[in-house]
């Protein structure tokens, strides 16, 4: 016999998208962190690593809250990839800086 409360979050998960809004916190929270996620991918297509990094750092957390080992690991994972792009991002710029000031100097 299954609780009431885990056949809501079933029933959640298996009507998909036609639930137009979560009837459980733990549903609720699970549409927040995917949304997150898709968030932090548009910001990425935009070149904006350090916003989509924010994102996944709390979409992260969000799915640590319902034990999403698998997701949160995913995201943990994006949200380094975009920290590492937002440093290789920096060195680039302080280069062109550089080099422009030796330009300059010459």
């Amino acid at each position: 016999i299954m609780k009431p409360r885990k056949q809501a979050v079933l029933l959640e998960d298996m009507a998909g998208a036609t639930i137009t809004k979560p009837t459980t916190d733990f549903g609720a929270r699970q549409e927040t962190a995917k949304k997150l996620m898709l968030q932090a991918q548009h910001k990425i297509s935009q070149n904006k690593h350090g916003e989509a990094a924010d994102l996944y750092a709390h979409a992260e957390e969000l799915f640590g809250t319902f034990n999403d080992m698998d997701s949160q690991q995913d995201a943990a994972t994006k949200k380094q990839t975009a920290l590492y792009q937002v440093q290789m991002e920096q060195k680039a710029a302080e280069a062109k800086r550089k080099t422009a000031r030796v330009s300059i100097n010459q």
